[in-house]
């Protein structure tokens, strides 16, 4: 410390002579006379000096170090790039580049400093100086990372066929590039390219395969039904980690997707091992048992954790769920009963206990109960008055079924959810006018409500009203579940109102791709390939819809649009 001291000292007599003011934009180099009259001691005393300030963070102090450091030696780049540095640690971007520009322009074969120029140019969302930096450095030498970084910048911004052609002569220029064969898959799921997408990435885990590159294949598996390869993925993520419950978990969901159930219970009782919480293991478990009807499994596997802890009440609503499937309703009674109100399955347990008395024909009990405990409870879970409300419909009492979706409304003033549900209850009884009020109600609590934004655009759609608004509000609610096929069905519906036919085709396609049960959805495309003249594929629809749907009086409708297609 004392030697540097000294150190500094000695160069700060060096450098008295050096106090010429500051110039703070780039400046051309000094002339041969006045570097004859400058002191290399003292660009070195202001190098420490703005170093030092750096490291603590005082960077004005050592921008103007710096600066110094080019009044004593004006032609040392190394310095201006540490001002660009600098500046860009500053948020003073603009100012960065001016300095790099200065460097690039006395030495234009300057790769380095032309990358960090590109990359400040694609940080400020300035495209066009980015590429054409890009393109420069590719004159002086085509290399790995400016292609790499071209490939990328398009694909940003969504010129895909550039992107795809920087990639591609990427892996032209080096058959193993990892990174490249990674972007040009990633490229191709965006062209929903899913074959090349998932050959690339294939090559890409070939050169290093890592588990978060797996999932993101295995990920695109499933998405494309491969499931014995995402299988085979998740697998190998699992040996590699044991203690890896995603990977372990996202692999017994494919299992049971293939319904290979004892892969899956067999992956189950591994994780039991590993788990953090190995009780929520054998929840899973008894879960999977009583979905696949293996009911006394179930129950031999949940019955000891409630006698060790008559506490674990997610155990007894199972231990419910798998007596009353078996048929045992008594039992299930008793159990659910059991349940307090402070439990966290105690809302499932009562609209379960509701279900089973509603299911032995006693729909005054079922009403009973509810009505029972919104007396003692204020104000209740909002579910039980939803289902309380239907419960009254039911029984014919639509108006006590109002009154208590107006009764919630007070207590939970906030709930876009609630005010959509009091929607359907109106659409049901039949006013329609009441449930847009309801529907637009909740939108302006919560205008990403998807489910709000489909009722409203497909109730104008199908009447042939603000059709333009319609479509505005389908295309958000779309935005939000992009994998919803009866909001895709609502959108196809509104393009067929607004006379685009292709489009009502696609969208209606990718409908009945993701629900292909549904009666409407079929009669709907039905309907757009009878307007587009395809009397066929019309009929493929029609009758698919005929088949699903249960209502007398539609079916008839639909009989009737097959005979005018055969007539």
């Amino acid at each position: 410390m004392q030697y540097m001291k000294w150190l500094v000292a000695g160069l700060l007599l060096i450098c008295i002579a050096c106090t010429a003011a500051v110039n703070l934009k780039p400046r051309p180099a000094q002339t041969a006379s006045e570097d004859e009259s400058l002191e290399p001691g003292c660009a070195y005393f202001y190098f420490l000096w703005g170093k030092s300030a750096e490291n603590d963070r005082r960077y004005e102090e050592a921008l103007q170090a710096y600066e110094k450091v080019l009044v004593c030696d004006p032609d040392t780049d190394y310095v201006i790039r540490d001002i660009a540095f600098l500046l860009i640690k500053m948020d003073r971007n603009k100012e960065a580049i001016e300095w790099l520009n200065n460097i690039v322009s006395r030495d234009p074969d300057d790769i380095e400093n032309r990358l960090l120029l590109a990359k400040l140019y694609a940080g400020m969302a300035d495209f066009d100086k980015a590429i054409a930096t890009y393109n420069e450095i590719l004159k002086i030498n085509e290399d790995q990372q400016t292609l790499l970084m071209l490939g990328s910048l398009y694909a940003h911004i969504k010129q895909y066929d550039k992107a795809q052609e920087y990639l591609e002569r990427l892996l032209a220029l080096n058959p193993d590039s990892y990174m490249g064969h990674y972007y040009l898959a990633r490229l191709y799921r965006e062209l929903h390219l899913y074959s090349k997408a998932l050959a690339s990435y294939e090559k890409a885990l070939a050169i290093n395969w890592s588990s978060r590159l797996a999932y993101e294949v295995a990920e695109l598996d499933e998405q494309q039904g491969r499931l014995e390869e995402a299988a085979a993925l998740y697998r190998r993520i699992v040996e590699e980690d044991e203690s890896d419950e995603t990977a372990r978990s996202r692999l017994i969901n494919v299992y049971l997707r293939m319904d290979k159930v004892e892969f899956a219970l067999q992956q189950l009782q591994e994780m039991k091992d590993v788990a953090t919480d190995p009780r929520m293991v054998d929840f899973t478990i008894s879960r999977l048992l009583i979905a696949k009807e293996r009911y006394d499994e179930a129950i031999t596997l949940l019955q000891p954790i409630i006698d060790a802890d008559p506490d674990q009440q997610a155990a007894r609503y199972l231990l419910a769920l798998a007596y009353n499937q078996k048929g045992e309703v008594q039992k299930a009674v008793e159990l659910l009963k059991a349940i307090p109100s402070t439990a966290d399955v105690y809302e499932d347990a009562i609209l379960l206990l509701v279900r089973i008395t509603r299911s032995e024909n006693d729909i005054g009990g079922a009403i009973r109960i509810l009505e029972d405990i919104l007396a003692e409870e204020k104000p209740g879970n909002m579910s039980f008055y939803i289902v309380l409300a239907s419960l009254y419909r039911e029984n014919g009492q639509e108006e006590k079924g109002r009154k208590i979706f107006d009764q919630a409304v007070t207590f939970f003033p906030d709930s876009d959810e609630l005010l959509f549900e009091y929607g359907l209850y109106l659409e049901q009884s039949g006013d329609q006018a009441g449930a847009m009020e309801k529907m637009q109600q909740a939108l302006k609590l919560e205008p990403r409500n998807a489910a709000a934004l489909n009722y409203v655009g497909y109730t104008w759609a199908d009447k042939g009203i603000n059709l333009e608004q319609a479509l505005k509000y389908i295309e958000q609610a779309v935005a939000l579940e992009p994998e919803d096929g009866f909001i895709r069905d609502s959108l196809g519906w509104v393009y067929f109102r607004m006379g685009n036919i292709d489009q009502a085709i696609e969208e209606l396609e990718r409908a009945v791709e993701l629900v292909d049960d549904d009666p409407v959805i079929h009669e709907h495309l039905g309907d757009v390939y009878r307007q587009a003249g395809n009397s066929a594929q019309a009929r493929i629809h029609y009758e698919k819809a005929l088949t699903l749907q249960k209502d007398n009086d539609k079916k008839e409708e639909i009989r009737l649009k097959i005979e005018k297609l055969k007539q």
